[in-house]
C-alpha cells in the first residue's frame, strides 16, 4: 500500500514534549503488534491490555491527551515497521490505540475519518465512549466526514448507539456530527443532555429538517402554530402572532400575553437556547423557515452558517411590510456577528441592518448592477448602523461611491479591507488607496486578491 502525507511543521527544533509524544506512541503500537494482535478480533487480549495499562495509567492525563491527538500520524510513521497497512488494520489499530489511552477526564476527542472504513471498529469506540460518564469538552465525529455517509443512512444499532453515548457527555462544549445527524438527536440535544454545548456543527446532515431545529430549542420550539419555529413567547410582541391567539382565545378569559408569560416562565433550564453560540447547518434539508426558528429561539447565536439560497429567502421576505416574513417574531439586537453571505448584499441590506445590527463582516458585490441601485437608491449609509462592522470584502465595486461612504464617517472600526477588481478598476483603485488609507487603521491587501481578472 502507497501512502502519501503531508505534514505541518514548525520551524526550529522539536519540543522534548512532541518528542516523548512520539516516542511513547511508538511503544505502544509496536506493543499492540508484538502482543499478537493480528487483526483476527478488534479486541486487545487480556494479558496485553492489562500490561500496557500497567505503565499508561501513570502518565498524566494531559500527557495522554497529546499522545491520543497525535496517534493517527504516529500510526502512519510507526505501522509500516510492523505490517502492511490496509482499511483494516488502520482502523483496527486506532481502536486499539484509543482504548489504550482514551481517559474520561480528558478534554477533546476526536473519532478519526480512519474509522469510515471498518464499521465494527467505530461500534468499539462508540462503546468505550459509552461506558461511563466523562467531562470531555470537545467531541468531533470526523469519521462520518466522507461521502459514504453523504448518501446513505447509519445502520440501527450505530444510530441507537451514538444517541446514547451524548448522555454520558454531560459537560460538552462543542459537538461536531456532520452527515449523520438528523431530526431525533437534535431533539436529544434539546431535551437537556448536553446542557453546556455552545457550538454545534451537522453539515451535511440531510435528515435534518426545519423541525429538528424547532425541536433543538427545547419545550419552546416544539409548539407549532402557524408555522414552524413559532414559539409562544412570540405572541406577545407580534401583531400577526397577537391577532391569531385572539381568534382562538374568542370569548375565552386568559389572554395571549398571558399565555405568552406563564411559557416564558416555564421555560426548561436544560436547553440550549441560553447557551448555544455557533451553529453550522449548511447542506441539510433546511430552508429560509428553518433559519428563521434559529434566530428566533437561539437568542445569544454569535455564528450561524446555513446555504445562501435560505438566507437570502429569509431576508426578500423580510424586504418590505407587505412581504411574509415578520420581523416582530425576532429578538432586538440580536448578537449574530458572522453568516456566510456573498450575493445581493446590497439589496439585502435593510432587513439585514433590522435584525442583524451587529455583524462584523459583509460582503459586497457589483451593487452597481443591481435593481435597488439602478432604481436610484442608495443603500450605503445604511452601513452606518452596523457599529460592530471590522471588515468589508469588495468585488468589482465602483470605488468612488465605497470612498464617498467612507469620507461620511463610515468605516471607522474597519480592520479589515479585501478587494477583488477587474484590471481597469485596479488602476483607479491605485489612485484611492493613499485617500483611504487615511481613514481606514489597516488595509490587507493578499496578492492573490489583487490579481488581474
Amino acid at each position: 500500500m502507497i501512502l502519501e502525507s503531508v505534514e505541518k511543521v514548525s520551524q526550529g527544533p522539536s519540543r522534548l514534549r512532541d518528542l516523548g509524544c512520539l516516542a511513547v506512541g511508538e511503544l505502544v503500537v509496536q506493543g499492540l503488534w508484538r502482543g499478537q494482535l493480528r487483526f483476527q478480533s478488534i479486541y486487545i487480549p487480556e494479558p496485553l491490555e492489562r500490561t500496557i495499562r500497567e505503565w499508561i495509567d501513570v502518565l498524566p492525563t494531559c500527557l495522554r491527551q497529546d499522545i491520543l491527538n497525535k496517534s493517527s500520524h504516529i500510526l502512519f510513521s510507526t505501522i509500516g515497521k510492523v505490517t502492511e497497512m490496509s482499511s483494516s488494520t488502520v482502523p483496527i489499530m486506532l481502536a486499539a490505540i484509543m482504548e489504550t489511552l482514551y481517559s474520561p477526564s480528558m478534554q477533546d476527542v476526536e473519532l478519526w475519518t480512519d474509522f469510515h472504513w471498518h464499521h465494527e471498529a467505530r461500534l468499539k469506540v462508540l462503546h468505550l465512549l459509552h461506558s461511563q460518564q466523562t467531562t470531555v469538552k470537545n467531541l468531533h465525529l470526523t469519521c462520518y466526514k466522507t461521502p459514504i455517509f453523504q448518501f446513505q443512512a447509519l445502520s440501527f444499532s450505530e444510530r441507537f448507539l451514538l444517541m446514547n453515548v451524548l448522555n454520558k457527555f454531560g459537560h460538552l462544549k462543542q459537538l461536531s456530527v456532520p452527515y449523520v445527524a438528523d431530526d431525533d438527536l437534535l431533539a436529544k440535544l434539546g431535551g437537556g443532555c448536553c446542557p453546556q454545548l455552545e457550538s454545534l456543527d451537522v453539515q451535511g446532515s440531510w435528515e435534518v429538517t426545519n423541525q429538528g431545529l424547532a425541536a433543538m430549542s427545547g419545550q419552546d420550539g416544539q409548539m407549532v402554530i402557524g408555522r414552524v419555529g413559532w414559539v409562544p413567547s412570540h405572541f406577545a410582541q407580534c401583531g400577526e402572532g397577537q391577532k391569531l391567539l385572539s381568534n382562538i382565545l374568542q370569548g375565552s378569559p386568559v389572554s395571549a400575553s398571558q399565555i405568552a408569560t406563564m411559557m416564558k416562565q416555564n421555560k426548561i433550564a436544560t436547553s440550549m437556547v441560553d447557551t448555544l453560540r455557533s451553529l453550522n447547518v449548511e447542506n441539510t434539508a433546511i430552508d429560509g423557515r428553518g433559519i428563521e426558528t434559529v434566530l428566533e429561539n437561539f437568542t445569544h447565536l454569535q455564528r450561524l452558517y446555513a446555504d445562501e439560497p435560505h438566507w437570502q429567502s429569509l431576508l426578500v421576505n423580510l424586504s418590505s411590510p407587505a412581504g411574509p416574513g415578520c420581523r416582530d417574531c425576532f429578538p432586538h439586537n440580536l448578537p449574530l456577528r458572522a453568516l456566510n453571505l456573498s450575493r445581493n448584499t446590497y439589496s439585502l441590506l435593510e432587513p439585514l441592518s433590522h435584525i442583524l445590527p451587529n455583524l462584523e463582516h459583509l460582503s459586497i458585490s457589483n451593487f452597481e448592477r443591481s435593481e435597488v441601485y439602478l432604481d436610484g437608491q442608495d443603500n450605503l449609509p445604511i452601513l452606518h448602523t452596523f457599529g460592530k462592522l471590522s471588515s468589508l470584502d469588495l468585488q468589482d465595486v465602483d470605488m468612488e461611491q465605497i470612498y464617498h461612504y467612507l469620507a461620511q464617517g463610515g468605516g471607522q472600526n474597519i480592520r479589515s479591507f479585501l478587494l477583488a477588481e477587474s484590471w481597469k478598476r485596479w488602476k483607479r483603485w491605485k489612485c484611492w488607496k493613499q485617500r483611504l488609507q487615511e481613514i481606514l487603521k489597516q488595509i490587507m491587501l493578499p496578492q492573490e486578491v489583487l490579481t488581474p481578472t
